[in-house]
């Protein structure tokens, strides 16, 4: 696949004062721009250590700093420098992080470095397709597919946002989808801290440094956390629904036009995914969940439903007293006064308490009569006689009277009478107050609990950033002290001849790599005094003067990472040109490039031994040299037209060392050239030479 990266259109970089290819950063080298942002510039380089291709982002923020010619990085103004200063500390701290952090979804950081003035963090170079491009190509995205890549996603944010860092610019072109869909959250570039937010303030909302396109769509103002990736990840997921992003959030600041996906009801998602969105998509930071794990649960409604509390049973009723027997009278007069027919039938009374109590003397005019005579005849019961039949039956009947009386003034009281009765609804407030006040102290002490749990989790969590930070601080330490201890054995190694010896003999370089080499020193204005492959007193002082323009020691003989460097560094125009070559102005450019132009190696047969040759045609034409131990050096010139013709210029010395010239006419037949040296007794020898690109 495409890398990601290769599929933004290629930026300019005149005005940015990007670096260009070939340059170096570090052990890596620059091949192209990728992009230009608020924060910096993306490289694709390549490790000249381990020969892979890598992503650099580099910061270098247009409005706090820009690149002089020599390479050197400036600032305008002191509140820029530090606020630039500042930056690079909070770039270069989020790169540690992560690359400490193995989340998955999120690309891989390599290593983080400051060199040029600046800093620079190194990632992975991933394969594949922007979700981006995805959309463009294929449309709108199937419930499968969304389930696919959002839950992974949320589990790598969730542990972004736990080391105390969110991403801050998520979008679809920041999402690379693997050969198998798997998605990757890439370019940290715009990180905000979320411990420390007052060291990268300047850096978490990208308004305050850049403006126009480089400002991320779905950036809202205010405070910045993990709440900003979920409003990004939510419209980054309303596009694959719908096929259109949503409003930018500072047009919706003046006029909201935003379409609820509960409104628009896409076919095929849960309900909760719809609304899950909507909610991600709040305009202002407390209408968003606060939290992967919060807006988790409403995407997937896990939030717990907290069944309604069973209703308080009615207070328990003395038992009602029976039905006292009632005389027709007192019944007449109870069905006049509650079944009037001009009145609509009253709703049933509430059940009556009423309390047993002794009874009370009921004055009545015949109960008075009874009762008058009653001390006197107490005061002479001892003394009468016992009453007769008749005051007997008198008196039974007095008797029988006052208790009729007594029934029906009791009725009264009891059904008639108006009076404030203890019913249910006077004791039900009592106990519904308790219960509240019960209810209260539970809710106080539940929500009093919750809070010291949540003091004591945000505790730990701090705990656990402090040590994380701690180790983090410890282990660079650690790797700079044994970067340094590395440069130094390094520079020693280099320093030391005998070592550097050794270690070039250790590269076991053939005669066309030394060639090369060489061919890269004269290119670079190094003169070797000749490319033979052998690599004479010229040579290493050639080396030695290419390794003091580097600033490294001058020992004359090439470790591994200098071969490749030298190699890397040299125009490719120029790997075969010979000494004069490279002090002679350049040649008018042709009108067109000659067929046969390109590097030619082979074997020439000589009375005086037999030398390798090989030689690069630029525009038709090109030259050799090789030395001799016992006569010197000879030199070999080719001439080839378009059509094929070859000469050969030929200046070279007889078994006896003299001095001898020769020209030669042949034909190149696929890709070979082959001229034969006559002698004074047949052919004394040839030169054979094949197109090796």
């Amino acid at each position: 696949m495409t890398p990601p990266d290769e599929m933004r259109q290629s930026p300019s970089a005149t005005d940015f004062g990007a670096l260009l290819p070939g340059q170096a950063v570090g052990r890596f080298t620059i091949e192209a721009l990728l992009g230009l942002g608020a924060f910096g510039a993306t490289y694709r380089a390549r490790d000249m250590r381990l020969g892979c291709e890598v992503t650099i982002r580099e910061f270098l923020p247009p409005a706090l700093a820009t690149r002089r010619e020599d390479g050197a990085i400036i600032t305008d103004a002191s509140r820029l420098s530090e606020e630039f200063a500042r930056g690079r500390r909070h770039f270069l701290n989020g790169g540690r992080i992560l690359a400490a952090l193995r989340a998955p979804c999120i690309v891989r950081v390599l290593e983080c470095l400051e060199t040029n003035g600046t800093a620079y963090i190194v990632t992975e170079r991933l394969a594949g397709t922007t979700l981006a491009t995805r959309l463009e190509t294929q449309g709108v995205l199937v419930p499968a597919d969304i389930d696919h890549l959002l839950w992974p996603l949320l589990e790598g944010l969730e542990l972004v946002h736990s080391r105390g860092f969110f991403h801050g610019d998520i979008n679809p072109r920041n999402i690379v989808l693997d050969a198998e869909g798997r998605p990757t959250l890439i370019d940290f570039g715009a990180a905000g801290s979320i411990t420390n937010p007052a060291d990268a303030s300047a850096f978490t909302a990208p308004e305050q440094i850049g403006t126009g396109a480089t400002v991320p769509a779905h950036m809202t103002p205010g405070k910045q956390g993990p709440w900003t990736d979920i409003y990004g990840l939510a419209a980054t997921f309303y596009y694959t629904l719908t096929g259109a992003p949503p409003p930018k959030a500072r047009e919706r600041l003046f006029e909201d036009h935003y379409q609820p996906l509960m409104r628009l009801r896409p076919a095929g998602f849960r309900p909760s995914m719809l609304a899950g969105i909507d909610r991600g998509l709040g305009l202002h930071l407390r209408d968003r969940p606060q939290s992967i794990a919060q807006w988790r649960s409403i995407l997937w409604q896990t939030t717990r439903v907290v069944p309604a509390a069973p209703a308080e049973p009615p207070p328990m009723l003395p038992p009602r007293l029976p039905p006292r027997p009632q005389t027709t009278e007192t019944a007449t007069w109870q069905t006049r006064r509650f079944a009037s027919p001009a009145a609509p039938p009253a709703p049933e009374p509430p059940p009556i308490v009423v309390e047993k109590i002794p009874p009370h003397p009921v004055a009545s005019p015949a109960s008075d009569a009874a009762a008058s005579p009653a001390p006197e005849r107490a005061a002479t019961a001892a003394t009468e006689p016992g009453p007769s039949p008749r005051r007997s039956r008198g008196l039974l009947a007095t008797v029988a009277v006052a208790s009729v009386l007594a029934a029906g003034a009791f009725a009264y009281i009891v059904f008639g009478m108006p009076s404030s009765p203890i019913t249910h609804a006077t004791v039900a407030p009592a106990k519904t107050e308790s219960a509240d006040q019960a209810q209260a102290a539970q809710e106080a002490r539940r929500k009093a609990e919750a809070e010291a749990a949540a003091r004591r989790e945000e505790e730990a969590r701090q705990k656990q950033v402090e040590a994380e930070q701690a180790a983090l601080r410890q282990q660079k330490e650690e790797e700079a002290r044994r970067q340094a201890e590395a440069d130094a054995r390094r520079q020693a190694e280099l320093a030391d001849p005998k070592l550097a010896q050794a270690n070039e003999s250790a590269l076991k370089l053939t005669q066309t790599d030394r060639q090369q080499l060489q061919a890269a020193l004269a290119a670079q204005g190094f003169d070797p005094q000749g490319i033979d492959g052998v690599f004479g007193p010229r040579t290493r002082q050639a080396i030695a003067a290419w390794q003091k323009n580097r600033n490294e020691p001058s020992t004359g003989f090439l470790s591994d990472a200098q071969k490749q460097a030298l190699l890397t560094s040299a125009p490719s125009t120029n790997t075969a040109a010979t000494p004069a070559a490279t002090t002679a102005p350049a040649a008018a450019p042709t009108a067109a490039a000659n067929p046969f132009d390109g590097t030619y190696a082979g074997t020439a047969e000589l009375p005086t031994g037999t030398q390798p040759v090989s030689l690069r045609l630029v525009d038709g034409k090109g030259s050799a040299q090789w030395k001799t131990e016992s006569c010197g050096a000879a030199d070999v010139t080719l001439s080839v037209s378009p059509d094929g013709a070859a000469a050969l210029d030929f200046k070279g010395f007889t078994p006896q060392c003299q001095p001898m010239s020769r020209h030669f006419d042949g034909r190149i037949q696929s890709n070979t050239v082959q001229f034969t040296l006559p002698g004074d007794n047949g052919p004394s020898g040839g030169l054979t030479l094949t197109r090796q690109e």
